[in-house]
C-alpha cells in the first residue's frame, strides 16, 4: 500500500479499536521516526503504524476485528489472573 501525505485514511486506535475513524494523513514514516502522522477531523492528531492505517473500509474492518480480539483474549488472561489470586 502506497500512502502519501495529505491523503484520506481510516484509522482504527487500538487501544480502542471499537471505532474505526476517518483520517488525513499529516506526516509519513522517515529515519528518524517510523510512525505516520494521523489527523482525525476533530482535530486530534496521533502517530500510527502502517498496520494501523488502511484505504479501504473492508480492510479497516479487518484491522478492527483483529484489535478487538486481540483486546478480548488481553482482558480473558488478565480475568483468569484475578480469579486465580481470588481463589
Amino acid at each position: 500500500m502506497t500512502l502519501s501525505r495529505n491523503q484520506p485514511v481510516f484509522f482504527v486506535r487500538l487501544e480502542s479499536p471499537e471505532e474505526i475513524h476517518t483520517a488525513t494523513l499529516t506526516a509519513l514514516p522517515d529515519a528518524d521516526d517510523a510512525a505516520y502522522g494521523v489527523r482525525l477531523p476533530s482535530g486530534a492528531c496521533y502517530r500510527a503504524a502502517l498496520g494501523d492505517l488502511a484505504t479501504d473500509a473492508a480492510a479497516a474492518r479487518a484491522i478492527q476485528q483483529t484489535a478487538l480480539l486481540a483486546r478480548a483474549a488481553y482482558f480473558e488472561r488478565k480475568a483468569a489472573g484475578l480469579r486465580e489470586k481470588a481463589a
